[in-house]
């Protein structure tokens, strides 16, 4: 259980850190990644983890390389 508050609590911090980085507010990246703000702010406290398809529509908006 450890290893899943770790890895929800590191995703949380570096959702926060890119959108701030790129200089968007919450309402601008769901905008941008077709999802809504107050989903944005659950992923960015930890209170829910995005799923893997929402997580990729995020790092297409931060412009981030996907793989």
């Amino acid at each position: 259980m450890k290893d899943t508050e770790a890895f929800t609590d590191a995703l949380a911090k570096t959702l926060y850190a890119l959108r701030t980085e790129k200089g968007l507010s919450m309402e601008e990246l769901a905008v941008k990644a077709g999802i809504t703000r107050p989903a944005i702010s659950l992923y960015e406290s930890g209170d829910r983890n995005p799923s893997v398809h929402v997580l990729y529509r995020i790092a297409k908006a931060h412009e981030c390389p996907v793989v």
